[in-house]
């Protein structure tokens, strides 16, 4: 009958279910995966939050010094035919250059000194930047250099205003009286100072002359004052010489084989005294004294005196006064 086997299916089908006491059991396990998937998916966002609200900072860049806090020095030097010619990389006069001269054979390196400091930092403080700067020019077959300075006259006028007052006396011997006139004239005072300036380029060409031997450009480096060894540089190249705090440079013209020197002895101590005295080679802070800048005011009451005030103000806004008083009569009766 199709009624029994529909009662029989379901009998098979309750008795593959498990029994009652089977039925009756919690799923613990399904509980405790659900469980540790929630608390997964909880600390996930959890940590993405606190990665998003606290990005980790990238790692600072290397600069490659000199940056624009450092200030190192370096001694370079010109060898003409065995002369140093101290002419050829005069001190410079802008105060402000990165690569300047200074005076003695030494050179500053200071990126900061310039608006754009990036242009001289790291690899950019070369041999080459600094001899554009000075107005030299070295190549693999030609040195220029800066000729001897030449006298430029500057005059400068000055005019003061001068008061003169002149007392005569008018009238009768038995009436007189007195009166008074001021003249104002000027001086001009006229000052002439004499400046220098580079003189016009003098050019050495590799076959020149020296003495009677053929000189061509070359240029040698030393690490230190104190190194005794040197590294020689092809004149190709020196325009990519990299500055470093305490090095020595000689740029020459010499006959082939000839040995090139080490700046002279007064560069190499003056280079030697700064490492010494600013051995990590950073820039230093210049502060500024305030001045004081006096003022001066007067009153003046008719026929009678005239006073004077003068105070001083400083930073601090301190001042100081003092005042005088003087009557004076310019008529008589005699």
């Amino acid at each position: 009958m199709p009624g029994d086997n529909f009662s029989r299916r379901v009998a098979r089908a309750a008795a593959a279910g498990g029994g009652r006491t089977y039925r009756a059991q919690t799923p613990v396990t399904w509980y405790l995966v659900l469980l540790m998937v929630c608390l997964l998916g909880l600390s996930l966002v959890t940590y993405s939050r606190y990665e998003r609200e606290h990005p980790v900072a990238a790692a600072p860049v290397k600069q490659t010094p000199p940056t624009s806090t450092d200030e190192w020095q370096a001694g370079v030097a010109v060898d003409i035919c065995g002369t140093f010619v101290s002419s050829a990389l005069p001190v410079d006069a802008i105060a402000t250059d990165p690569l300047a001269s200074i005076g003695n054979g030494v050179v500053r390196i200071e990126p900061g000194l310039s608006p754009d400091a990036a242009a001289f930092e790291g690899t950019k403080a070369t041999l080459g930047a600094y001899l554009s700067i000075e107005g030299a020019e070295i190549t693999p077959i030609i040195l220029s250099v800066p000729g001897k300075p030449v006298p430029v006259p500057t005059t400068t006028t000055t005019t003061s205003p001068t008061t003169t007052t002149t007392t005569k006396p008018t009238g009768t011997k038995s009436k007189a009286t007195s009166t008074s006139s001021t003249t104002s004239t000027s001086s001009t005072t006229t000052t002439t100072t004499v400046a220098t300036k580079p003189g016009p380029a003098v050019v050495y060409k590799n076959g020149k002359l020296c003495g009677s031997k053929p000189g061509q450009v070359e240029v040698e480096t030393w690490s230190s004052p104190g190194a005794k060894a040197g590294h020689v540089v092809a004149a190709a190249q020196a325009n990519s010489i990299r500055f470093t705090n305490g090095q020595l440079i000689t740029i020459a013209f010499l006959p082939k084989g000839v040995a090139i020197p080490r700046p002279p002895a007064a560069t190499r101590q003056a280079v030697a005294t700064f490492l010494i005295e600013d051995p990590s080679g950073f820039a230093t802070t210049t502060s500024t004294v305030p001045v004081t800048t006096p003022s001066t005011s007067s009153t003046t009451v008719a026929g009678s005196s005239t006073s004077s005030t003068t105070s001083s103000t400083t930073a601090k806004s301190t001042s100081t006064s003092s005042s005088s008083s003087s009557s004076t009569t310019t008529s008589s009766t005699g």
